[in-house]
């Protein structure tokens, strides 16, 4: 079972190093980037439902700095249970920006 966790980890580690070289190829370099799959048009309606379902989740939730994140990790966790998509939020595309400022 560890064996497997590792490797699950490993991989989407692989994963994530991959959608940031493709966000760095076609987003240019001015901005932070984003999870590729946000411009894929097969994606659109799978990323607008967890954008609503995380709303919806989140509704009472205190918006201190904290929110951010919080709503990122809803909205990641939704994709992958709901519909089986792995989705890099903002912070795990942009490790060398600190999110907590915004």
């Amino acid at each position: 079972m560890l064996e497997r966790s590792l490797r699950f980890g490993r991989e989407i580690r692989e994963l994530q190093k991959e959608r940031i070289k493709l966000a760095k190829q076609t987003q240019g370099h001015d901005r932070a980037y984003f999870d590729p799959i946000e411009d894929d048009p097969l994606y659109q309606g799978f990323l607008q439902a967890a954008e609503s379902d995380t709303n919806e989740a989140l509704r009472s939730a205190d918006r201190s700095i904290a929110f951010l994140h919080r709503f990122w990790e809803t909205k990641q966790s939704i994709l992958v249970r709901k519909y089986g998509i792995i989705w890099f939020s903002p912070e795990d595309m942009n490790p060398s920006i600190l999110f907590d400022s915004f």
